[in-house]
């Protein structure tokens, strides 16, 4: 049949397989959460992507360059697609009131923390307004960008989506203007919509109380850095990622050393004084310095919160498995039906094995760059696909899955499969190509 020769020719290479796995990836977390069990769901989502970078990464049918194309109207379809999904998304939240911290404690906090700002007050010292005692985990960068429109009448969610849509532009322009095809340019460009779409569709209650669409676009900045092979953009993306959400912390080490064995020490020196010096005056000058054990607290009540969800929602009956954890959205199911011990034993292997194998996956990446394993691979088909890899090993095995969690690494699997598509060459005979 017809379907299973154009299955058989994708998966016959890179490109083809990341797509397939894309879908899955959409069709697990978005779609049918859990479809094929809390077991086998979460593997489904992670393993296949480990496997389709050592395909990749022994790959031989690379473009030499990628010629460039015209956008031209293609654009304007971009952002007439924003446009209704900015206001379709403004109709669908209107059923969630994301002020009620009793749903959901995120947009009220970015609201405390960014009024406490304003208002001249000290930023995190604990939340007591919602009832209960929360010590602020919220990083600048978290909370920050919406402190412009708070006294405004605007909704910060939808300003969320705005400045996705917008930051993540540059990104999808460079790789949609080398798509060899008019379709493919407009698939990448609507990326962001379509994502957007889908999670209103499949993820509708996760999506009206979430702002996570802010941090998905400064992955996709660091994207047009690495892109660009540019260790400006690439540090201010640093800057934004590391006082946001610091999730690729494990994986920053390949990225100086990708700059140092291409460009010398003088871009890594420029990129590293614009890190440290934007955490220390975004962050340790003006809040961390005045609240040293904020921090700390922080990270202490991430693994008090993982402890409760994982003894259950109150809603729940006594013998039902805990909610958040059992919805096939990551590897916390097994170490929780697996593990011997109380919870918070339970917990901590998981985040021994969490930190564990992210620890080794940048040293392992490091380590190819170093010895120039995979040289005839693209710059940035390398940078892109250890990052895409690490993202999703890391998301797998975070503590507590909130389905809007990964929105992150989504947007980065639809950055890379765009990636693959420019730069791998056509071939008469795809399937030889990796020996």
């Amino acid at each position: 049949p017809t379907y299973l020769c154009a299955m058989r020719q994708l998966l016959r290479n890179p490109a083809g397989i990341a797509s397939l796995i894309l879908l899955l990836q959409i069709l697990l977390l978005i779609l049918r959460p859990g479809l094929a069990g809390n077991w086998l769901s979460p593997l489904l989502v992670w393993v296949p992507v480990l496997y389709a970078l050592y395909f990749t990464l022994r790959w031989k049918a690379w473009k030499t360059d990628i010629a460039l194309r015209n956008l031209g109207s293609t654009r304007l379809l971009q952002w007439g697609a924003f446009g209704l999904i900015l206001l379709i998304s403004a109709l669908v939240f209107r059923s969630y009131d994301s002020t009620n911290a009793m749903k959901s404690d995120v947009i009220p906090t970015v609201r405390i923390l960014g009024e406490r700002l304003l208002g001249g007050q000290p930023v995190y010292v604990t939340i007591t307004e919602f009832g209960y005692i929360l010590p602020p985990t919220y990083l600048p960068m978290h909370w920050l960008p919406f402190v412009p429109v708070l006294h405004l009448p605007v909704d910060l969610r939808i300003w969320a989506l705005l400045l996705f849509f917008l930051l993540s532009t540059p990104a999808l322009y460079w790789l949609a203007s080398r798509q060899s095809g008019r379709n493919a340019s407009l698939l990448t460009l609507l990326a962001p919509a379509l994502l957007v779409a889908l999670y209103l569709l499949g993820q509708r209650d996760d999506a009206g109380y979430s702002v996570e669409w802010l941090y998905a676009a400064y992955y996709l900045l660091l994207v047009y850095g690495l892109m660009k092979e540019n260790a400006w953009i690439c540090a201010l993306a640093l800057v934004c990622i590391l006082l946001s959400r610091f999730s690729l912390v494990l994986w920053l080490p390949v990225l100086p050393v990708w700059f140092w064995m291409k460009k010398g020490w003088k871009p890594v020196a420029i990129a590293a004084g614009i890190v440290i010096t934007g955490i220390v005056l975004i962050y340790i000058l003006p809040f961390l310095s005045r609240f040293p054990e904020s921090f700390g607290n922080a990270q202490a009540y991430y693994t008090q919160g993982a402890l409760m969800e994982w003894d259950g929602q109150a809603w729940q009956k006594p013998d039902d498995h805990p909610y958040q954890i059992s919805r096939g959205l990551g590897m916390a199911w097994w170490f929780y039906r697996l593990y011997p011990g109380e919870l918070a034993e339970r917990i901590y292997a998981l985040k021994l094995v969490h930190a564990g194998g992210a620890i080794l996956l940048g040293l392992l990446f490091v380590f190819f760059q170093l010895r120039q394993t995979f040289s005839q691979v693209p710059a940035g088909v390398f940078l892109l696909g250890s990052l895409h890899a690490y993202l999703w090993y890391f998301y797998s095995f975070i503590q507590v899955p909130y389905p809007y969690l990964f929105i992150v690494p989504l947007m980065v699997s639809i950055a890379w499969v765009a990636l693959l598509y420019a730069w791998q060459a056509k071939t008469e005979t795809p399937g030889n190509q990796n020996r």
